[in-house]
C-alpha cells in the first residue's frame, strides 16, 4: 500500500509539474512539456490531444479590431518514455498536426483561408533528477531536461491563393532547435505545488526540401521561454491508495523573442501572453492516468510592428486531454 502510494504522489507532482505546457506556442513549436511519469519499471506511453484558438488581434496589451482572422491548431501528440535507470529517463515525442488559418486580404477584398496537416517536428529528450528527498509526509524532486527538436515536419503549405503559408502555419520548422528545462515539485499530504520551466533555442530553417519552402527565403523564429506555477490539490481520497482525483489552478506564460527571414530581425513577431492554469486530474489506477488542462488568456502584450503597423493574433485559449499508461 505504501508504495502503490508513493508512486501515485510521485506521479502527480511530476505529472502535473510537466504536463500542462503541452498548450505552448503550437504554432511555433509543437512540444513543450514531457511526462516524466516513474514508476516501478518506468516505462510508459502518454497520447496527448490538444486544440489552440487564436481569434483576437492586439497592438501590445490593447485589444483592436479583428476583421474575422482566425486560427485553429489541433496537435494528436504520442510521447513514449523509459527509465533508463531511477534518475534517467527518455523520452521521444511524436506530433501529428492540423492546422487552419482565415486570413482578410485587403489587396484582394477577400479572406485567405488555408489548411495544413502532417507529422509535425520529432523532439529526441531527456530528464535527469538530481535531486529527491522523501519524508513522511512530503517528496521533493527537482530534475533537468535537455533534448532536440528534429525537422521532421513539411514547410511547404499552401494557402487556396496558392501561396505559401507562413512560418507558423506550417507542420514543421525546418530547423534543428533545442530544449532546456527545469522542473521542481514539491508534495505534502494532499497538496503539491510543481514549477516548470523550458527554454528554446530556435535555428534558421534551411532552404530545400527539409527548409522552410517558402520561396526564397529562410526563417527563424525567436528563442522562446515556457513557465508555469500551479497548485495541485487532492480531493478525493483523503489518503490513497485507491482511484484519485485531483484539481489544480495556477498561472502559465510564454515568452518569445523577434523571430528573422534571410538573416533581418522581425519587429512585432515577439510577444509574452499569460493564461489561467487549470485542470482536473485523475488516476483510476497507479498504470493508467487521465488529465484535462484547460488555460484561458488572460494577458497579452504582442508589439505591433512600428513600421507597418501590423498587428499580431493572440491566443484565446488552448485545451489539452492527456492519457497515459504505465506498463
Amino acid at each position: 500500500m505504501k508504495k502503490i502510494a508513493s508512486v501515485v504522489i510521485y506521479t502527480i507532482g511530476f505529472f502535473m509539474s510537466l504536463t500542462g505546457l503541452s498548450f505552448s506556442c503550437d504554432y511555433c513549436m509543437l512540444s513543450q512539456g514531457l511526462s516524466p511519469l516513474q514508476t516501478t519499471t518506468g516505462i510508459g506511453l502518454r497520447v496527448d490531444e490538444r486544440y489552440t484558438v487564436l481569434d483576437k488581434m492586439y497592438n501590445g496589451t490593447e485589444k483592436v479590431d479583428n476583421p474575422g482572422n482566425e486560427e485553429t491548431h489541433l496537435t494528436t501528440q504520442v510521447t513514449g518514455f523509459y527509465a533508463v535507470n531511477p534518475d534517467l529517463t527518455a523520452f521521444v515525442v511524436v506530433p501529428y498536426v492540423k492546422r487552419t488559418m482565415k486570413e482578410w486580404d485587403d489587396v484582394e477584398g477577400k479572406f485567405m483561408e488555408g489548411k495544413a496537416s502532417g507529422l509535425g517536428d520529432i523532439v529526441l529528450m531527456g530528464r535527469y533528477t538530481f535531486y529527491r528527498r522523501h519524508e513522511l509526509d512530503s517528496t521533493t524532486i527537482v530534475a533537468g531536461q535537455a533534448g532536440v527538436k528534429l525537422p521532421t515536419g513539411a514547410t511547404n503549405a499552401k494557402d487556396d491563393m496558392g501561396m505559401y503559408m507562413d512560418a507558423h502555419m506550417q507542420p514543421g520548422t525546418g530547423s534543428y532547435d533545442y530544449l532546456l528545462g527545469l522542473n521542481l515539485s514539491h508534495a505534502i499530504g494532499r497538496f503539491t505545488i510543481a514549477t516548470n520551466l523550458l527554454y528554446y533555442i530556435n535555428n534558421e530553417g534551411k532552404k530545400g526540401k527539409t527548409g522552410m519552402d517558402t520561396g526564397d527565403e529562410k526563417h527563424q523564429f525567436g528563442n522562446m521561454f515556457s513557465y508555469d506555477a500551479t497548485g495541485i490539490y487532492r480531493i478525493y481520497p483523503a489518503t490513497p491508495p485507491g482511484p484519485t482525483v485531483s484539481l489544480a489552478l495556477g498561472v502559465a506564460g510564454e515568452w518569445r523573442d523577434k523571430e528573422k527571414i534571410d538573416g533581418v530581425t522581425q519587429d512585432g513577431s515577439e510577444g509574452h501572453v499569460i493564461y489561467l492554469n487549470t485542470g482536473l486530474l485523475f488516476i483510476p489506477h497507479p498504470q493508467w492516468i487521465v488529465e484535462l488542462n484547460y488555460r484561458p488568456a488572460i494577458y497579452h502584450d504582442l508589439p505591433a510592428n512600428p513600421t507597418t503597423g501590423e498587428t499580431q493574433m493572440g491566443e484565446d485559449y488552448k485545451a489539452t486531454l492527456s492519457v497515459s499508461h504505465l506498463f
